[in-house]
């Protein structure tokens, strides 16, 4: 059997499942370089994550931001054409080259167009794969209507007209199925995610601690404070009414869109922020609770269902 790998590189996020049990998942930063210490007998004795691209090395994930090493943008228009994706999905792949391997990934809605130039950047990485790109929240539809063995374990989802919003750390994905077909004029990518709600939380927070990082923000949000030289700041009154001007930003666009939809029969929140904007979404469009789910482990909707997926395209396949 080929291997079968599901890849998902997010603008925050980077996720990976495939055939031989590996379940990895990593923060989609890459610094140039690699980190520098002074060996203290007291230093972290981790081994950072380093891949080579044409000679030079990059540091993958968040030791890249805590060295202090030069970033690269990974939130380009262009970004699968990038230094920082190729760093990505050789980490991703953990330098391994295989002969005989099929992927499974996914863009954003918005940039479904750009799956070939993505199969021939993919190929330029391990060449040989046979891949397959579909948009990102279809990864959560499969998920669903899918077991681990690609079989169909829950039919009753390939009958409905589902919504899938797809709530990640830069962008909200829209996904609206039809009988498993995707309604193109019913779907689309938001500019607004987790990110959204950290930038207008350091804006309100400018005023009790400033310079606060990416990750103190992230820590932020889910421990509801902040702390300036030792002192806890608790934040959740302003943290709430920001999740809840977010997410009526996010039911205009789906509105504008889905209108009224009365035949919905399920509504599915995936991604990563949809445990942070759950109660939020519900409360912002009452129209909808009634059939508004959130998946298990929305944070790996999608890459288990690309690999599901995988398994049932390739996995009887030589």
């Amino acid at each position: 059997m080929p291997k079968i790998i599901g890849i998902d590189i997010g603008y925050g996020m980077t996720k990976v499942v495939d055939s031989s049990g590996r379940i990895d998942k990593f923060k989609s930063i890459v610094g140039a370089g690699a980190p520098e210490t002074l060996d203290l007998p007291t230093s972290s004795k981790n081994t950072f994550r380093t891949t080579t691209i044409d000679g030079s090395v990059y540091t993958i994930g968040e030791d890249a931001e805590r060295f202090r090493l030069p970033l690269l943008n990974v939130r380009k228009r262009n970004s699968i054409e990038s230094i920082a994706y190729k760093a990505l999905l050789k980490a991703a792949l953990r330098d391994d080259i295989y002969n005989n391997v099929r992927i499974i990934t996914g863009l954003p809605v918005n940039f479904i167009n750009d799956s070939k130039r993505l199969k021939e950047v993919i190929k330029d990485v391990i060449q040989g794969a046979e891949i397959t790109v579909i948009p990102q929240p279809a990864g959560t539809f499969f998920n669903l209507l899918l077991d681990p063995s690609g079989n169909i374990a829950n039919e009753q989802y390939a009958n409905m007209q589902i919504g899938i919003i797809d709530i990640g750390t830069y962008t909200t994905d829209i996904l609206f199925l039809s009988k498993m077909d995707v309604i193109k004029e019913l779907s689309g990518t938001l500019t607004i995610g987790i990110h959204t709600v950290m930038q207008k939380l350091s804006k309100v927070c400018s005023d009790k601690r400033r310079h606060l990082t990416l990750t103190e923000l992230e820590d932020a949000i889910s421990i509801g404070y902040i702390t300036k030289y030792g002192e806890k700041i608790y934040i959740m009154d302003s943290l709430n009414s920001i999740k809840d001007s977010v997410a009526q930003d996010i039911w205009s666009f789906i509105s504008s869109m889905w209108g009224a939809e009365e035949q919905i029969d399920l509504i599915v929140l995936s991604g990563g922020g949809a445990p942070l904007f759950q109660e939020s979404m519900m409360q912002s469009n009452t129209a909808f609770t009634a059939n508004i789910i959130s998946v298990k482990d929305t944070f790996m909707a999608n890459v288990y269902g690309f690999f599901k997926l995988g398994m049932r395209l390739y996995a009887n396949k030589v």
